[in-house]
């Protein structure tokens, strides 16, 4: 699925490379057990699976998104939720990394607008590695 999203965006997957490093290692910092390590990898290299769905005009889009752009662009989360569970072998953590990864601890993310520890430990462990 991610490859998919690689001949889309090509400039996304040094990006996917880099997260999927640093959230790996922070949760083998955190002594997680090896099935939760590859979770959040999977979720790591799935996260943005949903711009597969996006229209080139907002994707790839140079400059600055307009409000109906960003619309768009905020709709990747559910449209990468059902193309991830549409998968049924997926662990419920390699789920939250998909979609918890634009919540923020105030409230103010999307797309559900989760506070703080309503966000999955998971969500909130591979936002920090993403920014």
């Amino acid at each position: 699925m991610s490859l998919a999203l690689k001949a889309r965006d090509s400039a996304t997957w040094g990006h996917m490379d880099c997260i999927v490093a640093l959230a790996t290692r922070m949760v083998e910092a955190l002594c997680w057990f090896p099935s939760q390590i590859q979770a959040v990898c999977w979720g790591a290299y799935l996260h943005d699976i949903g711009e597969v769905a996006i229209p080139d005009a907002a994707l790839l889009k140079p400059g600055a998104l307009t409000v109906d752009e960003q619309a768009v662009m905020c709709s990747h989360i559910e449209r990468g939720m059902t193309l991830v569970a549409a998968l049924d072998f997926w662990p419920d953590m390699t789920l939250a990394v998909v979609r918890d990864h634009h919540e923020r601890w105030d409230g103010q993310g999307y797309s559900e607008g989760k506070v703080g520890r309503e966000i999955s430990l998971a969500g909130r462990i591979f936002t920090l590695c993403d920014v």
